[in-house]
């Protein structure tokens, strides 16, 4: 009974997931069935750590670079921004394991969104605030960059899990790991769902960054190259830099 109960509980999991394979083209894995995708537990948990700590970057250095472009605002114009901000920060000292998760990757896509809507109020900044409109966009450009990355790897990992998952349906003494699994999918379902909401608003507030460095005559500097950003090593290298 607490076999069936396993397998049943994972297929309704899987089932009820339809919105995922169809943003990521995934197909669906069977129960108790090795999928191609399947790697051997150790990489799989490799690659997810090396994935989450590029998420954690671009989510990390984001809301850096909100903070400091904020700095160049009234605060009445950056008050919900704020307090978005506080509360991520708050959320970011408490980590277990150093990583953001679910709540954290929402809130810094509600943090770059709040912060666009400055798109018809630019002309407000502070000019004496102006060196931190060049932090400000630099980083941004280093957060698009990372979830650009993050992007392209989220579909392998969430299908390396599943696989990983349909393998262990059938032992019933694995619920323990299938849930672990289960959490590590919902994660990375959310994380590619964000990405492109950040992107896009990424955009709306580098606008804002462009009209204020044309005002003053600034010139922005270029996006860190593709290759710079690839992994989390060269990512630690490259965010260094920005300092």
């Amino acid at each position: 009974m607490k076999k069936t109960s396993t397998i049943l509980a994972l297929t309704l999991f899987m089932a009820g997931n339809t919105t995922m394979y169809a943003q990521f083209g995934m197909k669906k894995l069977v129960p108790g069935k090795t999928n191609a995708a399947a790697e051997n537990p150790a990489q799989t948990a490799v690659n997810n750590d090396e994935l989450l700590r590029i998420v954690t970057a671009a989510s990390d250095w984001g809301m850096t670079a909100l903070d400091q472009l904020a700095l160049a605002f009234p605060d009445d114009k950056v008050a919900e921004f704020k307090a978005i901000s506080e509360k991520y920060h708050t959320g970011q000292a408490k980590r277990t394991n150093g990583n953001v998760d679910a709540e954290q990757i929402k809130m810094c896509s509600d943090a770059v969104e709040s912060m666009s809507k400055l798109q018809g109020d630019w002309e407000l900044y502070r000019k004496e605030k102006k060196d931190a409109v060049l932090k400000a966009d630099a980083r941004l450009g280093a957060m698009l960059g990372l979830d650009t990355v993050a992007a392209t790897k989220i579909p392998a990992a969430i299908q390396a899990l599943q696989a990983s998952a349909s393998s262990l349906g059938s032992n019933p003494l694995q619920t323990g790991k299938i849930k672990q699994i289960k959490n590590q999918i919902q994660l990375f379902t959310i994380i590619g769902q964000q990405i492109p909401v950040q992107k896009n608003a990424i955009a709306n507030v580098r606008s804002i960054t462009k009209n204020i460095a044309q005002a003053e005559k600034m010139t922005l500097p270029p996006d860190a190259e593709p290759s710079k950003v690839a992994d989390s090593v060269k990512t630690k290298s490259t965010l260094s830099e920005l300092n």
